[in-house]
């Protein structure tokens, strides 16, 4: 990743992904950018995860009928920050359909 000085253009690497393109500059879609990468896992606790541990498996029930909060960890494998958010998980009822016995053709 590069840091670019809009001033002269010219550019810093700030971090180098030496697993995929060793000696050579990482050209992601929007320049030289994008040597990030992150590891993101579902939990059901704000403290699971803190402590990354419990991770939510699939396929996966809610345990809190038609509403629940889980948490996304997303974890920059290469500097180790961490970032947990809330995610409100919503269920809503299916609508109801009152059918007629019959219908007119027009």
């Amino acid at each position: 990743m590069y840091e670019i000085n809009p001033k002269n253009l010219s550019t810093k690497t700030i971090l180098t992904n030496p697993r995929i393109f060793p000696n050579a500059a990482w050209w992601g879609a929007a320049g030289k950018h994008e040597a990030i990468k992150l590891q993101e896992d579902l939990f059901e606790s704000y403290e699971d995860a803190q402590n990354n541990v419990n991770v939510i498996t699939f396929p996966y029930q809610n345990r809190t009928p038609f509403k629940q909060t889980i948490y996304l960890r997303s974890e920059n494998i290469y500097t180790g920050e961490t970032k947990i958010v809330s995610i409100d998980l919503v269920i809503n009822p299916a609508p109801r359909v009152e059918l007629e016995k019959e219908y007119p053709l027009l």
